[in-house]
């Protein structure tokens, strides 16, 4: 046997690429659009109260895919690949899509009714991710998540304590007076959009594992590849292997044990030699 058992091929999801090409895309207009075009991205898309009152209700969408700064966008859109990408493959690219432009819109319709009036606005897809985020929590609540705190300090949690710790950082902010930069009304909306979103979907009849999911299994199949070891008795079931896949997604490939690996291996030695 090889000292790895299973290779993951890193490809994003249909719509998840899409999002972070659009949001890519409109960050460089907003860079060129003030000095060399006759039109300001940034004042077309951003979402204030002047604007809503004008009923240009479509700014809850763009506002979305603007962002202040490289480090702005640079975070939201790392957030957006860790976990959208399995996000969208659970869900499947309709239900995803749905979830990241509900948690934006109500994102920023919760900004704006909670510090809409001080004359500032609102950009960025923070709501959106932390919709994304809220949503994984909720469905994979036990899952343990490794974080660099300051890019330095690994600290280990689960899925479901990151989440309530996000969401207790932006409550603290809105309760005190001083001024910020940070739509933290937007994070908190969006991310509890999220989290209900994934919630009602796990409790569900079928819930995320519905007909619509069962498209990502085939998925699976198609971009993990297992090493095989050299020689396998008889091919498992689909069953089988689509229950080890399952585990993969909720738990973790290190979820396995060593029979299981064993399994996933001689199903894809003898899907090869089909």
């Amino acid at each position: 046997m090889l000292n790895t058992n299973q290779e993951l091929k890193f490809e994003l999801p249909p719509v998840t690429r899409i999002i972070l090409m659009m949001t890519v895309a409109v960050y460089l207009l907003q860079l060129v659009s003030g000095a060399f075009l006759p039109f300001n991205i940034t004042e077309m898309m951003i979402l204030n109260r002047d604007a809503v009152a004008q009923l240009q209700l479509w700014r809850f969408v763009t506002y979305i895919f603007l962002h202040g700064g490289l480090f702005h966008i640079f975070i939201n859109m790392f957030m957006l690949v860790m976990f959208g990408r399995e996000m969208e493959q659970v869900l499947g690219s309709k239900r995803f899509l749905s979830l990241y432009l509900i948690s934006g819109i109500l994102g920023g319709l919760g900004w704006l009714l909670v510090s809409g009036n001080d004359g500032g606005s609102c950009l960025g897809a923070s709501g959106a991710v932390l919709g994304v985020l809220g949503a994984f929590g909720a469905i994979f609540p036990n899952r343990k998540i490794t974080l660099l705190v300051f890019l330095v300090l690994p600290v280990t949690m689960t899925a479901r304590t990151l989440v309530i710790g996000l969401g207790i950082i932006s409550i603290f902010p809105m309760m005190g007076r001083g001024g910020s930069n940070i739509a933290h009304a937007a994070h908190l909306f969006g991310g509890v959009a999220g989290y209900l979103y994934g919630r009602r979907l796990r409790l569900m009849p079928g819930g995320w594992k519905s007909p619509e999911r069962r498209v990502d299994t085939r998925w699976r199949r198609k971009n993990i590849r297992i090493i095989p070891n050299d020689s396998f008795g008889d091919a498992p079931s689909d069953g089988e292997v689509d229950d080890l896949l399952d585990k993969i997604t909720e738990k973790g490939l290190g979820s396995l044990s060593k029979k299981e690996r064993e399994i996933l291996e001689s199903a894809s030695e003898h899907k090869r030699s089909e």
